[in-house]
């Protein structure tokens, strides 16, 4: 079979200038419907650039600084269709007037200003089609008519106009002072026209004609919310006769990884009417601005706009080389020029020197093995949906380096072209993907569109559009031909040239190496749990291994990080991960009048469903809401444990009585002692005894030193538990945060022995009445009304104040985490069958204990003890509390369950719930913290901490279990007065404090519908499971087996009451 060349598809244009515009391609169909035409009278791609008359512009690579260049940016004219049949057809005549028209903001997608509606589906298209023969809608199609005006500058008359989209989704035509100009499709590439013949000085007309769906959208079934119109930058630029129409940049460093030869192809085009020759100078300066290498080439090249090549070779000795932690960029500066010497243009470009290689099964950087600490990014934006400004973009790289990530996918399509410059520059590594996916056609090699031929020029042109705008970037290590689009014939062919075109990079595609399949240098998987991945490297040991995606960051989640971790350090050829994924795609909404209230937000971030629902539409509901960081860019608590599985200095103790410790830089091309400095403290109880910081020593990449801390004699209070606390803080500032910022922390444990704390005095009398089946306990401060019948306190209140108004009771159940439900969901039926699938037995266990027997017993004058005997619905399982209540207030509760017959779930908790008093505001707690902790995402150094209960709710998208602390020493709950409850764990507890109940928030689907109740629900619990996350919708959603607390098992625990006075 014959398959098209490269020149073919990217030559698959039909230049078409007249009027008409319903032009058909050559199946009779328009070019939206026409798969074989994927542009008309667009230019070939090349990098991303802009021309200046000056070096000294140049040098500001701001081309708002360029008089060739104009931003049409801002506020245009919009005529909303629902489908093609309904458009203006005309638009497009500069005799027809949009005065009436509505405002639209370019760039920016066209659903979040209100123009058609956000549809989010994960998987499969939001249109019907025949999968036999696939076309886009006609009827359900909205087009999106635009129209602007620009003035043309008068200098530019005479020279070259282009016209640049860098992103329209999905398919546009248009039109300049009424001239058709071309159409093009593939969303995340640009798509440039020549427009000099049909520009004029002064004032020009300029009509964009936007289809939401063409045919290309069928390689765009990506999971995100399908939103359209013009979302990336819009602009004029102006190049002369003679240019440097595309260049290519490589750097090919020694044996050594020490010298470079610099080498640059620029292909100069001559768009006149004549020969011309000309000069091409090549200037290579470093950061102070500095000359570092020239040449120059002299050419004539002929009219007609044909690429004439001019190949240059620097040799540059010993540069600075780039990586992620090390972004060094030079500065190159192709200036063309006239034969008698004037400039025509300079074109500036960053340069990094860096190398990118397989060896061993490993990738390396300049020669050395590098470990991907990665997560997948898509462009989301709150308002602005695909539109990401600079700012939003700048402040995600700020949190991805503060948080040690060092690599990102750009999932699943080309980002828009600033990101790469400021990857560049702040350094961070790139698997630039292919805009690439059919998922709806199936993620396997049956895919249709993976083999159907008459779908290679697609495959073939979204890959080399992106790989020749994107080839001169150095933070750009990988490509990446796409996502969840099957294999075969066609991603083979693209695997191919792309290993022709560009052989200085590895490819990668999941689809082919998670089937065995060969289109792909590196062995990539999705979602296997750790035991897992470590059998998959096994298999292809000659290939590194990248978990493309994993740990599905899908609300509470990011559970078992470590587990993962401790195979990427191993040094085997496991070589990485990229979390899916970085930030949530909510769309801020106002939230609705009836759910209005003074004291809470008037707005909200919308999932799917929030628009889809009311029309019938279907959707994929909340699963785009599976980021590390809000959309708004607020950080949750799994990115707090992915930075200290990330980190890159670790600290292990050698002897922590004298302050020995070991610590080994797993930074690739740093020296540990270059940066940062050792924080350390001493604490005892939460308490700071001692601090001080020290240099680190000499420490080299992958290497480990043994240092002492200068640390003193420690003489600590009786009880004491003490713990040496180390903090890795950055000596200088950096553009993404300031000196002094933490990178990596470690806590140990002081094997020092305290005195034993003072035995506790004899407890005050005691006094004990009973009343029906209330029993009365009062002593000194406080009093106890116990209810024998529910079997447990129905009041405690100290000094005449109610602190408890019911338990503490028992809990076994959690308001669904994402992931809780997913797996939840995954069991489907076989759950009614089989009730050890079924964790919602739980959810009612609790409140359906059954108490059986209560005993009240006075131990002493100042002690009595209450046993309760109770069963459980689940398998009849008994479940017994014993209360031991002394004189001072103090009450000891020992709770005990043991398995019934018969086969049982897993528990999402094993605990109690109390209800306590509202006012009782201020938490404090002696744990891990600040931040929330799971049992298998427990990163948090113990320490003494102070909050609100509002305070420890975590927004997730959707209202769910949240808030938890782990390892709890002791917890108090207090009131503006000082008094409260304490409550001590023996040893430790989980816990957990809400204005709001389980049931509260697995009724709502956002948080303005949780109600905030004035009681404070107190969870004190011997364990909740991990939160999970391998993935969110399997069984693999669940906890990692260490994390699970079967329900077949029996589980025993304590814990003390006591008030807190003034």
């Amino acid at each position: 079979m014959r398959l098209p060349s490269l020149a073919v598809v990217l030559c698959l244009a039909i230049l078409s200038v007249g009027p008409d515009p319903r032009a058909q391609g050559p199946s009779g169909r328009p070019e939206w419907d026409d798969l074989t035409v994927l542009h008309v009278g667009t230019e070939p791609p090349h990098v991303t650039m802009m021309v200046y008359p000056s070096t000294e512009l140049a040098l500001s690579n701001d081309p708002a600084r360029s008089p060739w260049f104009r931003s049409l940016n801002g506020t245009w004219k919009l005529r909303w269709s629902p489908n093609p049949a309904a458009r203006p057809t005309d638009f497009w005549r500069e005799d027809v007037g949009d005065e009436g028209w509505s405002d639209v903001k370019v760039p920016g997608s066209l659903e979040t200003q209100g123009f058609g509606m956000p549809v989010y589906v994960n998987i499969g298209y939001v249109f019907p089609f025949d999968r036999q023969a696939p076309r886009p809608p006609s009827d359900d199609n909205p087009v999106a008519s635009y129209r602007t005006r620009f003035d043309l500058p008068s200098d530019w008359v005479g020279r070259r106009v282009l016209l640049h989209f860098d992103g329209v989704d999905s398919a546009a035509y248009v039109w300049v002072n009424g001239r058709k100009i071309g159409y093009s499709e593939d969303s995340r590439t640009p798509m440039e026209f020549d427009v000099t013949g049909a520009v004029r000085p002064g004032s020009n007309l300029l009509a964009v004609e936007v289809y939401r769906y063409s045919d290309g959208s069928f390689l765009e079934d990506q999971d995100m919310f399908r939103l359209s119109g013009i979302f990336r930058d819009v602009y004029l630029w102006s190049p002369a006769a003679q240019h440097v129409r595309d260049f290519e940049v490589k750097t090919d460093l020694d044996a050594r990884y020490r010298d470079a030869t610099l080498g640059v192809r620029a292909m100069v085009v001559n768009t006149g009417k004549a020969a011309a020759a000309v000069r091409l100078d090549l200037e290579l300066r470093d950061a102070s601005g500095a000359r570092v290498a020239s040449a120059s080439r002299r050419l004539r090249p002929a009219p007609g706009g044909g690429d004439t090549p001019a190949d240059f070779r620097l040799q540059v000795r010993n540069p600075l080389k780039w990586t992620a932690e090390t972004p060094s960029l030079y500065t190159l500066l192709l200036t063309l020029r006239s034969s008698g010497g004037q400039v025509l243009e300079v074109v500036p470009s960053r340069v990094g020197f860096r190398e990118v290689s397989i060896a061993g099964g490993k990738i390396l950087v300049n020669g050395y093995p590098v470990l991907f600490k990665g997560v997948n990014r898509h462009e989301h934006h709150p308002v602005t949906g695909h539109h990401v400004d600079r700012e939003t973009m700048v402040r995600d790289i700020e949190l991805m380096k503060q948080h040690n990530v060092n690599a990102v996918r750009t999932s699943h399509y080309p980002n828009t072209p600033l990101w790469y410059d400021l990857t560049d520059q702040y350094g961070l590594y790139v698997i630039d993907e292919a805009n690439i996916e059919s998922h709806g056609f199936g993620s396997n090699p049956k895919n249709r569109l993976a083999n159907d031929p008459a779908w290679t020029p697609a495959h073939l042109d979204r890959m080399a559009r992106m790989v020749e705008r994107d080839k001169n970037h150095p933070s750009v290590v990988i490509w990446s031909m796409g996502n969840e689009a099957g294999d075969g014939l066609n991603f083979a062919e693209t695997y191919k040239w792309t290993k022709r075109r560009d052989p200085s990079r590895p490819v990668h595609y999941e689809g082919s190496s998670s089937v065995g399949g060969n289109s792909s240098d590196i062995n990539s998987f999705m979602y296997p749990t750790p035991k897992q991945t470590e059998e998959l490297a096994a298999k292809r040991p000659e290939m590194p291994l990248l978990l493309c995606e994993y740990t599905h960051a899908m609300g509470n989640s990011n559970g078992g990080l470590q587990h993962y971790w401790d195979l990427f350090y191993s040094g085997r050829n496991m070589r990485g991960a990229f979390v899916w994924d970085w930030v949530n795609q909510g769309i801020r909404q106002a939230v609705p009048a009836p759910y209005q209230m003074a004291g809470r937000p008037d707005t909200f971030l919308a999932y799917g469903g929030f628009w889809e629902d009311p029309a019938g539409q279907h959707n994929d509901w909340n699963f785009s809401q599976n980021g590390l960081i809000s959309a708004d860019r607020v950080p949750y608590p799994g990115l707090r444990a992915l930075k200290y599985v990330y980190r890159y200095l670790h600290a292990s103790v050698i002897d922590a009585a004298s302050g020995q410790v070991a610590v080994r830089n797993w930074f690739d091309f740093l020296n540990a002692r270059d940066v940062a400095s050792l924080a350390w403290s001493i604490s005892a109880n939460g308490r700071t005894l001692h601090a001080g910081s020290v240099d680190l020593p000499d420490i080299p990449p992958g290497e480990q030193r043994e240092m002492t801390l200068p640390m003193p004699a420690i003489a600590p209070e009786p009880g004491a538990e003490c713990f040496l606390n180390l903090s890795f803080v950055t000596k200088a500032a950096a553009p993404w945060a300031p000196a002094g910022h933490e990178i990596a922390w470690e806590q140990f444990p002081l094997p020092i022995e305290a005195p034993p704390a003072p035995a506790r005095p004899a407890a005050p009398p005691l006094g004990i009445e009973e009343w029906g089946t209330l029993t009365y306990f009062t002593g000194k401060d406080f009093s106890i009304t116990f209810d024998r019948l529910a079997g447990t306190m129905r009041s405690y209140s100290v000094r005449g104040r109610r602190l408890i108004e019911r338990g503490p009771v028992p809990d076994f159940w959690r308001a669904m985490t994402d992931n809780d439900l997913g797996a939840w969901k995954s069991v489907g039926f076989a759950a009614r069958k089989n009730p050890a699938l079924d964790t919602t037995i739980w959810r009612e266990a609790g409140p359906a204990w059954r108490v059986k027997d209560v005993e009240v017993a006075r131990l002493d004058d100042g002690r009595a003890r209450v046993r309760v005997s109770g069963v459980l619905p689940v398998n009849q399982a008994p479940y017994d509390v014993t209360y031991t209540i002394a004189g001072d207030g103090e009450v000891v509760v020992d709770a005990s369950y043991t398995p019934g017959a018969g086969p049982v779930a897993m528990m999402p908790r094993f605990g109690m719930q109390l209800v306590l008093a509202a006012g009782l505001e201020t938490m404090t707690w002696y744990g891990r913290g600040p931040h929330e902790t799971y049992w298998d995402r427990a990163f948090e150094p113990v320490g003494v901490f102070t909050g609100t209960v509002a305070g420890q709710w975590v927004e997730y998208s959707r209202p769910q279990e949240n808030g938890n602390k782990v390892d709890v020493r002791w917890v108090t709950l207090t009131g503006p007065d000082g008094i409260g409850l304490r409550a001590q764990g023996d040893p430790v507890l989980e816990v957990s404090a809400s204005h709001a109940t389980a049931r509260d928030l697995e009724k709502a689907d956002y948080t303005f519908q949780v109600p905030r109740r004035a009681q404070v629900f107190l969870n004190l619990d011997h364990r909740q499971m991990g939160v999970g996350g391998v993935d969110s919708w399997s069984q693999k959603a669940w906890p990692l087996e260490p994390y699970r607390l079967p329900g077949d098992r029996p589980y025993r625990y304590r814990f003390t009451l006591t008030p807190v006075l003034k």
